[in-house]
């Protein structure tokens, strides 16, 4: 879609379609890296992903186990600002490739720091 979208919108820039698929191409490089640091199988599960991180230490920090039942919608609170900023900014600047190319990095360091830094954080306050 976004390659036809290049082909029939030349003036629209490539970062900015990179912004509106952003969450899920930042995680599945994500844990490509990962596993590969690891040395398991490209497409073998695991329960690394930042939903998945989220989850988990909400379970841990806030909920406890007896209100598991939560965790999962108040992950999709808690994650919906991340997960929604990168498409909106995409929109907003279609067309303006820099803008977009400089949200791109901004997004991705921030996507990467916060993993790296998520499980400092969890081992903190449990």
């Amino acid at each position: 879609f976004a390659i036809a979208i290049l082909l029939n919108a030349p003036e629209a820039s490539a970062w900015a379609l990179l912004l509106v698929l952003f969450w899920p191409v930042a995680d599945t490089l994500l844990a490509i890296y990962r596993r590969s640091r690891r040395k398991t199988a490209a497409m073998a599960p695991d329960r690394l992903h930042v939903h998945q991180m989220v989850m988990r230490a909400l379970e841990i920090c806030i909920l406890g186990r007896r209100n598991r039942r939560i965790a999962n919608p108040l992950t999709t609170l808690v994650l919906a600002p991340f997960v929604i900023a990168p498409p909106l900014v995409g929109i907003i600047f279609w067309d303006q490739t820099t803008i977009a190319f400089t949200a791109v990095i901004a997004f991705g360091i921030l996507f990467f720091t916060s993993y790296a830094i998520a499980p400092l954080l969890i081992r903190r306050f449990r």
